[in-house]
């Protein structure tokens, strides 16, 4: 897709947050030791895994999150503007198929001796008294195709209708993102809700690699794969009520109401291209 920036999509309804770029440490080995004192602090306040803030030297979100008031606020620094579209009709499609996501809202950036920059900030959506984990700590790895729902699930919940609960939560995931072709649900991008009978899917966020498919494809995610051309995929989809409710969530969704909720919510504008190519 052609590369703007997210201003050249923001109309005069458009009322980013205003946020102050913070001092913070420089990226060297010398300074892992604070980064991972800063990390487990947030992780304390917010409920986030401290894997999610900060582990090691090339994964670092510390600098992204901001505290404003009592509330934690995550900072996403913009790739460009089709990108930025696609994290907010993320959120909207999420919410179409009954799956929890951030609420990112656009902000401007205030960097001393240099330009503003438009980016998305999501206030932190995890309980500080809750127990989010990452897929590694349930030894959730990359699956394939359906072997997840099949085996994988086993003894991840105490009762089968936690196990339940929480397939159902995984099929929503799965179909949510192959509607919008999403190519980078790897575990990074997943957490998981530990309740007292097992788990339940976290809430969802970093939507950017969506819609750029040049021709159909599957979703390839951390719990497998939906491949409708496979025969065994198909019949499990076939004979499995919540898939057939699903898909039929996905056959009526209409990406144009999502544009427009986007619209509306963001004061922002699509333009007829892109409008096209979704």
């Amino acid at each position: 897709m052609e590369n703007k920036k997210i201003e050249q999509y923001m109309t005069d309804r458009a009322n980013p947050m205003v946020i102050t770029e913070q001092e913070v440490l420089a990226k060297t080995r010398e300074n892992l030791p604070k980064y991972n004192k800063l990390a487990e602090l947030i992780s304390i306040e917010t409920g986030v895994p401290k894997e999610r803030i900060f582990a090691g030297y090339l994964l670092n979100f510390v600098n992204n999150w901001y505290k404003i008031g009592d509330n934690w606020y995550f900072y996403k620094h913009p790739r460009n503007g089709f990108n930025t579209i696609n994290e907010l009709l993320g959120v909207e499609i999420s919410r179409y198929f009954g799956l929890d996501t951030v609420d990112y809202q656009l902000a401007r950036l205030k960097r001393d001796g240099k330009e503003d920059e438009i980016g998305l900030v999501s206030k932190n959506v995890c309980d500080p008294n809750g127990s989010y984990l990452s897929c590694w700590d349930c030894k959730i790895y990359n699956y394939r195709n359906l072997e997840f729902l099949e085996h994988g699930i086993k003894g991840l919940c105490i009762t089968p209708e936690a196990e339940e609960l929480f397939a159902n939560d995984v099929k929503a995931l799965m179909v949510r993102d192959l509607y919008t072709q999403q190519l980078d649900r790897s575990g990074y991008n997943v957490l998981l809700k530990s309740t007292n009978d097992g788990l339940r899917l976290g809430p969802l966020y970093d939507y950017e690699r969506s819609f750029d498919c040049k021709e159909y494809r599957t979703n390839r995610g951390q719990f497998g794969e939906l491949n409708v051309y496979r025969k065994a995929c198909k019949e499990v989809v076939l004979n499995d009520p919540h898939f057939q409710e699903l898909f039929n969530k996905y056959m009526e969704a209409d990406i144009s109401t999502f544009i427009e909720q986007v619209e509306v919510l963001y004061g922002v504008a699509i333009y007829e291209e892109l409008n096209e190519h979704y």
